[in-house]
């Protein structure tokens, strides 16, 4: 689950799973199958699209709100016990 919070995440600061597909060095199909299961999970929509690009939803702002901290920590603590 969180590769697909992560990939979320890109997906979100590139407003484009094209351009998110290629910083994350995926496909873009196998990157929209994560963002579809991770709705599956969640229990609905994460993202909507814009003219604009991709937005997140009031749900997908609401995942990044609480994700984002918890994945800072838990990479930090990662990269501590690997010291």
């Amino acid at each position: 689950m969180l590769d697909r919070i992560r990939a979320l995440l890109t997906v979100i600061e590139e407003g484009s799973v094209n351009r998110a597909s290629v910083r994350l060095r995926i496909t873009q199909p196998a990157l929209s199958r994560q963002m579809q299961s991770l709705e599956n999970e969640i229990g609905g929509k994460l993202l909507e699209r814009e003219h604009s690009g991709l937005k997140p939803t009031g749900l997908g702002h609401a995942l990044v709100k609480v994700m984002k901290p918890l994945l800072e920590e838990y990479d930090a603590e990662i990269a501590d016990l690997r010291r």
